[in-house]
């Protein structure tokens, strides 16, 4: 007679089976716990990435914004070069941040803010060729207006 045809053969069979189970359902949940939380810290980490790098645009256009008043007021160059380079600036944050978008809402929102940026640089310099031309109060008028749109 062979060992597991016997009732203890046939309850240490079905004891191991549900040992081997609990142990291989214990491994399965330990693997989806881990892989549950890699996808969980990847994604809050994408959305956190993408938080902070709204921020810094939000900083990047806050800093360009008083620049052309300061040039109004003094007429100084210097404001207009370090517009330059707030421009320069936010626009290759913004290309950094393009490339990184993780979901197609994201570039749409994107294309949008490049393009809203574009009309407002227009209209800016609008208001500093007229400043430029000696036209001031039609540049603060103008310059009233674009703010107003901000």
């Amino acid at each position: 007679m062979r060992w597991w045809s016997s009732l203890r053969g046939r309850i240490f069979v079905i004891l191991a089976a549900l040992a081997l189970i609990t142990v291989a359902g214990g491994v399965v949940t330990i693997w989806y716990t881990r892989h549950m939380e890699a996808l969980f810290t990847q994604s809050v980490q994408k959305e956190v990435a993408t938080t902070l790098q709204g921020e810094a645009l939000l900083r990047a256009l806050i800093q360009e914004k008083g620049l052309v008043s300061y040039y109004f007021m003094d007429g100084d160059e210097k404001w207009l070069e370090r517009l330059k380079e707030q421009r320069r600036a936010f626009r290759d944050l913004l290309a950094d941040t393009q490339r990184t978008a993780a979901t197609a809402g994201d570039r749409q929102k994107l294309e949008q803010i490049e393009k809203r940026y574009g009309q407002y640089i227009d209209s800016k310099d609008r208001v500093i060729a007229l400043y430029k031309s000696g036209q001031r109060e039609e540049g603060r008028v103008l310059h009233r207006e674009v703010r107003s749109e901000e």
